[in-house]
């Protein structure tokens, strides 16, 4: 519970706990999550191809950085396995750089803010966890 999880919302082109330190293993590829995240964000605005009063925004992205440090053994090459995780299962905890790129397409609806992101990942783990489109919807402005 004390540890980071980052993707979806906070790191596009990547699932909700999409990225850090998984266990891997027998099948099982859940994140445990880490300790350390560092996550850039970088946002070009583009000019409004509609009316304003469609309320409709674009912008391009990419999304940059790393999770990772677990207090459970771990390392860059093989895997390592944890005293509270199952026999033949390992923790893979290698600090790798991600990143992502793609298109933001924003609308101002009636109901509340509606986000739909394109994101495609350019540099990823072989164990993360990908999602090019991520669709999200608030309450208020």
């Amino acid at each position: 519970n004390d540890r980071f999880f980052k993707g979806g919302d906070s790191f596009r082109g990547f699932q909700l706990a999409g990225i850090g330190p998984r266990v891997l293993g027998e099948g099982s590829r859940g994140s445990v999550g880490g300790n350390t995240y560092a996550i850039g964000t970088f946002e070009l605005r583009l000019p409004d191809y509609l009316p304003a009063d469609y309320g409709i925004s674009t912008s391009l992205f990419t999304d940059f950085g790393t999770l990772g440090h677990t207090d459970a053994p771990a390392s860059s090459g093989g895997c390592a396995t944890a005293g509270s995780i199952a026999q033949g299962n390992c923790i893979k905890d290698n600090l790798g750089f991600r990143m992502s790129a793609g298109v933001a397409i924003g609308w101002k609806s009636p109901f509340g803010p509606v986000e739909i992101d394109l994101g495609l990942p350019i540099v990823k783990q072989s164990y993360d966890k990908t999602q090019i489109i991520r669709f999200s919807a608030g309450t208020g402005y």
